[in-house]
């Protein structure tokens, strides 16, 4: 009699998820048989332990942004280089210029930025950001600086010396393209491009030229195939790093460009009933809009232009405070498990029931039928090698990270 009584509540409960938005506050009423055996509960229990784990290193290529600039100790810089360069016999070439188009601004301490632009004198790939020698680079003396305005939304338009040009022509696909980087150190802002991977083809970076063969044949010419990869420089670890003062206030921070995600611990989970069904859950991240040295100010870190998307993967064993975690496969490989968070409310969360009731019925459940045995959960920006971008999260011991949870209870007794 208990089993068919617990599988009419099953069954009763797939029916709700599919036909019916649950009251968050009180339980449906039509299954009347449910105040017969057990009552629903709706609580909220928050993270007994949290952290954040920094990497400077992110691969950032086939991203659709490249980024220049210097903002609150966040240095961009970036490498690019056309693959397809023209092979005419006897040709000449002139009016050479490099176009790249502007997408959005991160921060403003200054109106303009300036920018030191040269050829590298090595080779390079769109893994640069990965290798810590371009991250103490020296380059050759620029052959141009050009300034940009933060409040100037055109194209700009690099012009490259005839010598230059050449030596690409030479080169082919070998060629070693530009180096950008800003003049200085000062604070003024990070400038970010669109990218050969945006999605529309007119506005990825171009290289325009004048061509002549001979005396009567002048054509303009244009190419648009290439790599473009950014080296994004912080010091993470210095005494006015933002995740140093993070960490100093207990606060969390997801971040990318500088790689930052978030672990934390639910050890109430083991304390729910056992034989509790599961409705729906929700994890919800507190995010704290405020700047790291000023608190009358919003944090102008979190970049507005960057998706607020975010995975959530469950951590099966967490390393060394992190290092090394092991993330669970199912939460990479199945989509049922494939988690995405988004911002809203105040919060990074679940935003629709749907994937509330997917998460408490994928983990919450699972868990509490012993699928799974680790209670970490580890949180990271869907796309961390775009650009710079910094959500700050309040610490735990302001209820900064909680987990909304309602099921039913069903009663062992009486059957």
């Amino acid at each position: 009699m208990k089993k068919i009584l617990i599988l009419i509540v099953l069954a009763w409960s797939s029916w709700m998820v599919s036909c019916q938005k649950l009251n968050p506050m009180e339980p449906p009423r039509e299954f009347k048989a449910i105040d017969e055996f057990g009552s629903f509960v709706d609580t909220t229990i928050t993270a007994d332990s949290a952290f954040f784990v920094t990497n400077p290193y992110v691969l950032t290529n086939a991203a659709e942004k490249f980024s220049v600039g210097y903002y609150r100790g966040f240095k961009a810089s970036f490498l690019i280089h056309f693959i397809r360069m023209p092979s005419d016999s006897g040709a000449t070439y002139d009016s050479v210029f490099v176009i790249l188009y502007r997408r959005h601004v991160l921060g403003q301490d200054a109106q303009n930025l300036t920018l030191d632009i040269t050829v590298p004198d090595q080779e390079w790939s769109d893994s640069a950001n990965i290798m810590p020698q371009w991250h103490n680079y020296q380059p050759p003396a620029p052959f141009a600086t050009q300034i940009i305005n933060a409040d100037d939304s055109a194209a700009i338009k690099i012009a490259i010396p005839n010598d230059v040009f050449n030596q690409w022509v030479q080169d082919k696909e070998a060629n070693k393209g530009l180096f950008l980087s800003p003049e200085n150190s000062q604070s003024t802002f990070i400038a970010e491009f669109t990218n050969f991977y945006t999605q529309d083809p007119a506005l990825w970076p171009k290289l325009v030229y004048r061509k002549k063969i001979g005396q009567d044949s002048v054509t303009h010419d244009t190419t648009n195939l290439g790599i473009a990869t950014t080296i994004f420089d912080y010091d993470v670890n210095g005494p006015e790093s933002v995740f140093t003062l993070a960490r100093q206030q207990h606060d969390l921070v997801v971040a990318s460009g500088i790689e930052s995600r978030i672990f934390v611990r639910f050890d109430a989970l083991k304390h729910l009933p056992p034989t509790s069904i599961i409705y729906s859950a929700d994890l919800l991240f507190k995010i704290k809009d405020q700047d790291f040295l000023d608190a009358g100010l919003e944090n102008t870190l979190d970049n507005k232009d960057h998706p607020d998307h975010y995975y959530l993967r469950m951590v099966k064993s967490i390393g060394k405070a992190g290092k090394g975690a092991e993330i669970d496969s199912l939460f990479k490989t199945n989509s049922y498990y494939n988690y995405t968070i988004y911002a809203g409310e105040g919060n990074l969360h679940f935003t629709t029931e749907t994937d509330q009731i997917r998460f408490g019925n994928g983990f919450v459940q699972n868990y509490l039928n012993g699928k799974f045995s680790s209670a970490w959960f580890m949180l990271q920006y869907q796309n961390e090698r775009n650009d710079i971008s910094l959500k700050r999260i309040y610490s735990i011991l302001q209820n900064g990270v909680q987990m909304r949870i309602r099921y039913y209870t069903v009663k062992s007794e009486g059957f």
